[in-house]
């Protein structure tokens, strides 16, 4: 579901069904739930990219993306963000290789999301907020993270 937010309100804008391969695959069992042979199996950043690209196309203004780890350790939606230069704020595995940021050099001792955090500038900034009740991880923090040599 692609959401549409700012200061004053929010709006659902688009969505997509998500169907597992083996429905997709399944053309028989895809034809009695009424789905469309066309329809084809996408995994959930891949839907995301293309409800993004639909956005995009209709000229609908927005200023940068959000998405929790499901979506944030999908290098294809990091890479359409970076070709479209859409700021992103994603979450992302402790654990998630890092491939590195365009225009900017590797840091060799990072592979790591959690290598990051010695080379933080701000990381006496940042600060820990709670996801809420029925979050899959109780918190997270906030700053400006900037790896740096």
């Amino acid at each position: 579901m692609l959401t549409y937010a700012t200061a004053t309100g929010h709006a659902f804008i688009d969505r997509r069904l998500y169907l597992p391969e083996e429905w997709t695959s399944d053309r028989e069992r895809c034809r009695e739930a009424g789905v469309p042979d066309e329809v084809a199996f996408a995994t959930k950043p891949e839907l995301a990219t293309a409800m993004l690209e639909q956005a995009r196309a209709t000229h609908t203004p927005f200023s940068w993306v959000l998405a929790d780890a499901g979506y944030g350790q999908d290098s294809g939606l990091r890479a359409w963000c970076h070709a479209h230069q859409v700021p992103y704020v994603f979450g992302v595995p402790v654990d998630l290789p890092l491939d590195g940021v365009p225009g900017r050099p590797r840091q060799p001792a990072v592979q790591r999301a959690d290598d990051l955090l010695p080379y933080a500038k701000v990381r006496d900034q940042w600060e820990r907020r709670s996801c809420g009740d029925g979050a899959r991880v109780d918190n997270f923090t906030t700053g400006r993270p900037s790896p740096s040599r």
